[in-house]
């Protein structure tokens, strides 16, 4: 059953006149703190804000981060979001609310006390939270029977734009990677978020709450680092071209390109694509994405009818041996279909012919026989 029509159930439920007994609720485990938070968060750029997908307007001081910790890794009906952090920025400092379960009575304190908190804020910033964090929640409320606070306000989730603009270079976009790779804060002795459902669990049976402490420290952790990291992404952002990695670079004008911003994208590349020396590791992920970024371009190039500019990528990428047949087969074409120079088409051709792997060889000699007849033809008539 989806959730809509489980909502619809619910809600047509008669309620009974009288409510059975219940086990009294123990409460929660409420935390609270700040800190300064990131002077960078108050000058947030328009133009990366929508590159982001942030909503169209946007105030620091009415965004609620949030993030939770819960039972299980789905957010299906049997699944509780056992803590949920909440951090706001006001008069330069970020302040942390967090509300943990004594037990699974508890439920209903916690939601009625994350509505509070939300009043008065517009939008509210995850970390994979539109796929994770908030569909849970509104399934919780759902079963608690209780109105979704967050259901009105706007959502900025980081994720996405996060892994669009990294996850080439890092391979992992995990907050903790993007903490030590990126924020340059990475943590120490921390909780794996993985192993949180099994202290709350233990915590159920045993009722030591220091089996939290390293939980709550995790989430408060979370909270502060999606802070730091909505500024580095708008910084990023606003100014792509200050990035320093040939794959960021690449991973940006792509993003942009699919956007519609093409001269920006254009520029990516061509940035991208310029030669870099070989030092370490980094040096050999970058060569990759300098070839990708150059393929892109000439792409892009041809596209938009810049022949002359087409050529000189191609020509540059053949000379330094980047993009395999690559270069070699758009040569070929351009000096076919716009050049009509059918003896560079066939050498531009040939040199394909020797480098492409076997499954694109038999268009190649199929594009050969072509060009051939045209040559043919053409010095016929100039004779």
């Amino acid at each position: 059953m989806d959730l809509s029509r489980l909502r619809e159930r619910l809600r047509s439920m008669p309620t009974p006149s009288q409510k059975p007994v219940q086990k009294a609720a123990a409460g929660l485990i409420r935390r609270e703190g700040e800190e300064a938070a990131d002077a960078r968060l108050y000058s947030l750029g328009e133009t990366a804000l929508r590159r982001i997908g942030g909503p169209a307007a946007f105030d620091i001081e009415s965004a609620l981060f949030l993030d939770t910790e819960t039972t299980g890794l789905s957010s299906g009906v049997g699944t509780v979001a056992f803590l949920v952090g909440l951090g706001w920025v006001e008069s330069g400092r970020m302040h942390t609310l967090q509300l943990l379960m004594r037990d699974y009575a508890s439920e209903e304190t916690l939601l009625g006390e994350v509505a509070r908190a939300a009043e008065g804020f517009d939008c509210v910033v995850t970390f994979n939270g539109n796929l994770f964090d908030l569909p849970l929640l509104a399934t919780r409320c759902t079963m608690n029977r209780r109105e979704n606070p967050l259901e009105e306000m706007s959502s900025l989730d980081l994720l996405p734009p996060a892994r669009r603009v990294w996850r080439r270079r890092l391979g992992s976009v995990r907050l903790a990677n993007l903490e030590e790779k990126i924020l340059g804060a990475g943590r120490e002795e921390d909780l794996p978020g993985s192993e949180a459902p099994e202290r709350f669990f233990s915590f159920l049976k045993t009722g030591d709450e220091s089996l939290l402490e390293e939980v709550i420290d995790h989430n408060r952790q979370d909270i502060l680092s999606m802070g730091a990291l909505l500024a580095e992404l708008c910084a990023v952002w606003e100014d792509p071209r200050s990035a320093r990695a040939a794959a960021d670079l690449y991973s940006l004008g792509r993003a942009l390109a699919q956007q519609g911003e093409k001269d920006e994208a254009r520029e990516l590349y061509r940035l991208a694509g310029q030669p870099r020396p070989m030092t370490d590791l980094g040096a050999l992920i970058d060569a990759k994405y300098r070839a990708e970024a150059n393929m892109e371009l000439a792409a892009l190039l041809r596209r938009e009818g810049r022949r002359d500019e087409q050529e000189e990528v191609l020509v540059r990428m053949r000379a330094a041996g980047e993009g395999g047949a690559f270069p070699l087969v758009e040569l070929s074409k351009l000096y076919e279909h716009c050049r009509r120079d059918y003896d560079r088409a066939r050498e531009a051709a040939l040199q394909a012919l020797a480098v492409a792997p076997e499954e694109e060889r038999e268009a190649l000699r199929a594009r050969l026989d072509r060009i051939e007849r045209k040559r043919k033809n053409k010095h016929r008539e100039e004779k």
